[in-house]
């Protein structure tokens, strides 16, 4: 990981001469221009775990737009569910943001109602049974029908945002284990919610729970054109002033 650390300072270095970063168009594009600079060096480094560029590229970009909230308390992690990726293969990665490496990876399911091996169909609706995409912010484990579970609440309208009332929360399930998959040769789906295996389950709750990001992926475009957080350069300015200070 020294390699993209090292790369990331060169670049900041580089533009940092001249450019402060304010709402100015010119400061936004270079704001920009660093933040893909960054993304490309961290991904040629972590691209071994076989995460997309897009989920990641798109995942740190929210990552930053919510850095600055409030509700965002556990800065140092990342979750992304990658659902480019065929249940079949690992595809939930828990990324230290500080370090810049996958400190995490795994088997995930997703929702019966919204495709097989690659989910295509994606819904905020109550009952629907399809996961929903976008950015959420990991909330207080609590004990239910599948034991230790993390709440999930979407952050985006319309998008996400009912994930806490439908009860869409981080769950260990039999059906998402690497044995489920290897007598079944598919991977169980859930009711909606991002399903992980048993395996270091405990480990990936005290990662992400009480306050950290978390980003469901898929190339769905409905959901890259309505989402306020991928489409606003928001992100990129507060990407340049947590690596400036």
């Amino acid at each position: 990981m020294g390699n993209v650390k090292v790369n990331i300072l060169l670049l900041i270095l580089f533009w940092g001469v001249g450019v402060s970063v304010t709402s100015g168009e010119e400061d936004g594009d270079n704001a920009e221009e660093v933040f893909q600079n960054f993304t490309e060096s961290f991904y040629d480094c972590i691209k071994d775990e076989n995460i997309s560029y897009d989920a990641l590229h798109t995942g740190l970009k929210g990552y930053h737009y919510l850095r600055k909230s409030y509700k965002l308390k556990k800065k140092q992690y990342l979750t992304i569910v990658d659902f480019s990726i065929p249940s079949d293969r690992d595809r939930l990665f828990v990324i230290d943001v500080a370090k810049n490496q996958v400190v995490h990876r795994s088997l995930v399911a997703h929702g019966e109602e919204s495709g097989d091996r690659i989910p295509t169909s994606f819904s905020n609706d109550h009952d629907s049974h399809k996961s929903s995409l976008g950015f959420y912010i990991t909330g207080i484990v609590y004990t239910g029908k599948h034991k230790e579970s993390v709440k999930l609440y979407g952050q985006e309208k319309s998008i996400n945002d009912k994930a806490f009332f439908r009860g869409v929360v981080v769950h260990r399930a039999e059906y998402a284990n690497r044995s489920y998959l290897d007598s079944n040769n598919v991977l169980g789906k859930s009711l909606g919610c991002p399903a992980v295996p048993f395996k270091d389950y405990d480990k990936l709750v005290e990662m992400i729970r009480d306050g950290s990001c978390l980003f469901i992926y898929a190339p769905d475009e409905d959901y890259l054109k309505a989402s306020k957080i991928v489409n606003s350069k928001k992100g990129y300015s507060n990407f340049m002033e947590a690596y400036n200070s």
